[in-house]
């Protein structure tokens, strides 16, 4: 299939379109064809993706969100809206397989008029949401992939129900649509879509230190294995220093992995280089040094695991109740009281208040 019409065509299809808020209908024929066209465009992507072991699912754009994006984003063109065309996949996986996924996406579309381009909105989130994006050029023309871990996408999705409710203004940090209040008390919409906000920090943060804590582990492993380097240098003669300098360097390296988290790098400066020197005349010192800040690691390890698979039961627990959310066409009570129901059985208010980093300060007040 080829395309219907000139780039520039496109683009002043997509200025007419935003100019009269709707779909002319002289332009009616012309819109069908290019959606087509893009169709075409996301079903060989998405067969790439097959290929290449995952399960996307894909859409092309809604009349009715199009021409929201062309009126709300004034000046952009047709041809250049990267989500006209998009697909998802969610990996069953840490922040680590995410990456990893994205990778591969990259590899298998080397081949297009243009390179792949990622974006990264982990760190650049757009109002609580979060994925990598990595845009394809199939033709020269964009499609977007969306990938997201599981807990990213349970947000992700629920957020989405909020907006089909509350307005979809709230996607883009807008207020919800005024009309009757949600029926909780002590909460508003506006505190409703703050603990959305707060979760999906604490989503982060938790994806994040999944990735920590496996640096952390392969830190302790370097460390393990630099302990039994110096007790070989123990056995050599002192004037192999190269050797035991070789070792220092190797702990150096694994210890300033672990610095930030675990001792003050001013004082990983000092210790590591009193050692340097401390380690020409008795290398099994240095090695005992290791083995203290190695046991400190792993304990330290141990805390942070266990406060993060926590936060990571209790954001799990609110998605799942939140799921209960019903999809548009629900009335204000429904909505109210699905949320209703989820902040009741998720967790009591002595939970919720050491919950605070979600909840937020008087979550937790008694209704007098």
């Amino acid at each position: 299939m080829t395309l219907p019409a000139s780039r520039k065509q496109l683009d002043k299809l997509g200025r007419r379109i935003a100019a009269a808020g709707r779909l002319p209908v002289d332009d009616r024929d012309l819109f069908s064809d290019v959606i087509d066209y893009y169709q075409m465009l996301l079903d060989r992507v998405a067969l790439t993706l097959t290929e290449h072991g995952f399960r996307p699912t894909a859409r092309v754009k809604t009349t009715g969100t199009l021409i929201d994006k062309l009126i709300r984003e004034h000046g952009m063109q047709l041809t250049r809206i990267n989500d006209l065309a998009g697909a998802r996949i969610v990996i069953d996986g840490s922040r680590l397989d995410q990456d990893q996924a994205v990778q591969n996406i990259c590899s298998a579309f080397l081949d297009c008029e243009k390179q792949p381009v990622v974006l990264d909105r982990r760190t650049q989130p757009s109002f609580g949401y979060r994925a990598v994006h990595v845009i394809v050029y199939p033709e020269g023309f964009p499609v977007e992939i969306q990938v997201r871990t599981d807990l990213q996408d349970a947000w992700a999705q629920i957020f989405e129900r909020l907006a089909d409710q509350w307005g979809r203004r709230i996607r883009y940090g807008e207020a919800p649509d005024p009309g009757q209040a949600v029926r909780i008390p002590m909460h508003t919409k506006a505190y409703i879509l703050g603990v959305f906000y707060r979760l999906s920090e604490v989503i982060d943060s938790i994806e994040d230190g999944e990735a920590i804590s496996f640096e952390r582990r392969e830190a302790i492993a370097g460390l393990e294995e630099v302990g039994q380097a110096y007790t070989t240098v123990g056995r050599y003669p002192p004037e192999q220093d190269q050797v035991v300098h070789d070792a220092y360097l190797r702990t150096r390296e694994a210890l300033l992995r672990l610095g930030n988290r675990y001792i003050a790098r001013r004082r990983l400066n000092r210790l590591t280089r009193r050692y340097l020197k401390k380690s020409r005349r008795d290398p099994m010192g240095i090695q005992k040094f290791i083995e203290e800040i190695t046991s400190a690691a792993r304990k330290k390890l141990v805390e942070s695991e266990k406060g993060r698979i926590e936060s990571e039961e209790v954001a799990r627990l609110i998605l799942r109740a939140m799921s209960g959310i019903p999809e548009g066409g629900a009335t204000n009570e429904q909505v109210s009281s699905s949320i209703r129901s989820a902040f009741r059985s998720t967790l009591g208010a002595d939970e919720r208040q050491r919950h605070s980093n979600i909840f937020g300060r008087g979550s937790a007040r008694r209704r007098r």
